[in-house]
């Protein structure tokens, strides 16, 4: 039979829930924070693609990080995870004025 380490749930001494993997026990702040971090990662990988084609859309988009939130409905870490990325990839700078615009466009 092949070893797996599969994520179990234990009640511990004070009758809180923690996860254990491997030996390791993880607060369930932690596991959710971390379960979050992942829901986000994989929604802004959807995300940044959309967000390209609107400055493709409109060369000239000079967005703050506020309208971001507010045009596309993304919470602050949504928002990050995707401009992060795309500013990760060149695709975007951030100006002296606090607006991300394509790194093409000369803005």
């Amino acid at each position: 039979m092949a070893t797996e380490k599969a994520a179990t749930t234990k009640t511990l001494n004070r009758g809180s829930i923690a996860s254990v993997t491997g030996g390791g026990v993880r607060a369930p702040e932690e596991v959710m924070r971390r379960g979050h971090q992942s829901i986000v990662e994989g929604a802004a990988a959807e995300w940044v693609d959309r967000v390209r084609a609107e400055y493709f859309e409109m060369p000239g988009l000079s967005l703050t990080r506020e309208q971001m939130c507010r045009l596309w409905r993304f919470d602050a870490a949504m928002c990050d995870a995707v401009v992060e990325r795309l500013v990760a990839s060149s695709f975007l700078r951030r100006r002296t004025d606090h607006a991300y615009v394509r790194r093409d466009a000369g803005l």
